[in-house]
């Protein structure tokens, strides 16, 4: 993204934000809250556009895409949200149902779920420990057990882009660092941009090369990891993926 302003009942959220994630890079973007962090990832998955300034995504300029054209690219770019509670109305939803909801975002929501997709969701039930979860209500499970049905749902996407808003939130420290393990894990594979969104950088993933602190809707610092976090020369530079 290149001079991204973004203003959202009339107070600047971003204010000339100018940062690049290269395809494969394993990119952390850390800052206090209110600095920007989540509108960040809605730019790069195309929930929302820019107030002024340029966003592009896979080299794809998301500004004046059609509502058609920014679901194609959002079936590339998974997104782990916040976790944010159902309304008490909302239809009651199977752990199963919300994980096969990536695979409908790769396939498209009128399509038939097929042997594979069903086989998928279940391999990453599994590798997150909520295999036997998948029969339960959705509303009914821990803040800890949303964020792994969460995180199943958009690696059964099969995204080129995977972006985790504080993924290991509600987690207990085992579970933190496990969950780590399976994004790392999927992102050594190759073929996985991925960009992890923390406050806490005490708990940096070891395969994360690239750490951007945004400050007060500003890119404070934006460099190399083993450069030391907050080091000087680090840049904030325009073109690329995000």
């Amino acid at each position: 993204m290149a001079d991204v302003r973004v203003v959202l009942s009339r107070r600047p959220v971003l204010d000339g934000v100018s940062v690049s994630v290269q395809c494969g890079e394993f990119a952390v973007l850390v800052g206090p809250n209110g600095s920007g962090k989540t509108t960040f990832l809605r730019l790069v998955n195309a929930t929302l556009l820019p107030s002024s300034g340029e966003v592009r995504v896979f080299g794809v300029r998301t500004t004046g895409l059609g509502e058609g054209q920014r679901a194609a690219l959002r079936r590339d770019v998974a997104t782990v949200p916040q976790l944010v509670q159902p309304p008490p109305d909302a239809a009651p939803i199977r752990v199963n149902d919300v994980v096969l909801m990536g695979r409908s975002g790769r396939r498209g929501l009128l399509r038939r779920h097929s042997p594979e997709d069903r086989a998928t969701a279940a391999a990453w039930m599994e590798r997150l420990g909520i295999l036997d979860l998948r029969d339960r209500l959705y509303s009914e499970l821990s803040g800890g057990e949303q964020r792994k049905v969460h995180l199943a749902r958009a690696l059964a996407q099969e995204p080129r882009m995977l972006l985790l808003d504080e993924p290991t939130s509600h987690l207990d420290p085992l579970w933190q660092q496990e969950a780590v393990g399976v994004v790392e894990g999927v992102w050594r594979r190759g073929g996985l941009t991925v960009v992890l969104v923390t406050h806490d950088i005490s708990r940096l993933p070891s395969a994360v090369g690239r750490v951007v602190q945004l400050a007060r809707g500003r890119v404070a610092s934006d460099g190399p990891l083993e450069g030391g976090f907050g080091a000087p020369g680090l840049r904030a530079e325009g073109d690329g993926n995000a």
